[in-house]
């Protein structure tokens, strides 16, 4: 995720997840109350032995420290496509460049004003990771196996442990 300065800004979307072209929201100040909402992406990551990666957010940060995720994730910057906040984010938080990014799905969540995208980032290689100083600590390589005890021991966003589960199921199917 970017580095949170006053000088961030993000486009504003309205709930249905469309650009309100021309108006741009300020990071800092957000939610301002005028109602828009602002895009976030969530980059799910696969290495090609089939393990998924799950990063933790550092114990420092304002919001859900020690919180692990699927991936990456983090804003979409004024003048950036979902796309490209995710190949930033997913270079930025894990040092890891993919080839294949594919587009999984997008929902909303009212409550925080946001929309967000998902995408699957599929790795090969290396599983080094390099954290983001400030943002992320910590990350594992979980198994489709091991997945349910390690979603069941680590504390993990509620619909992020949902969401994948619902994936890899339609997956095996």
């Amino acid at each position: 995720m970017a580095v949170k300065t006053p000088k961030e800004m993000w486009d504003a979307y309205d709930k249905e997840g469309h650009q309100v072209r021309g108006v741009l929201l300020n990071r800092a100040a957000f939610p301002d109350g005028s109602g828009w909402y602002h895009m976030a992406i969530n980059v799910w990551v696969c290495h090609e032995d089939n393990s998924w990666l799950f990063v933790r957010r550092a114990a420092t940060k304002e919001h859900h420290p020690n919180v692990y995720e699927v991936g990456a994730g983090g804003s979409v910057l004024a003048g950036e496509t979902g796309r490209q906040a995710a190949e930033r984010e997913l270079t930025e938080e894990t040092g890891l460049v993919t080839k294949e990014l594919e587009f999984l799905f997008g929902f909303s969540e009212p409550q925080h004003l946001t929309n967000f995208e998902t995408y699957l980032a599929t790795v090969s290689g290396s599983k080094d990771i390099r954290y983001q100083e400030g943002e992320t600590d910590d990350h594992a390589w979980v198994t489709k196996e091991d997945l349910p005890a390690f979603l069941e021991k680590q504390l993990v966003f509620q619909n992020q442990k949902e969401q994948i589960l619902d994936y890899i199921q339609k997956e095996s199917e």
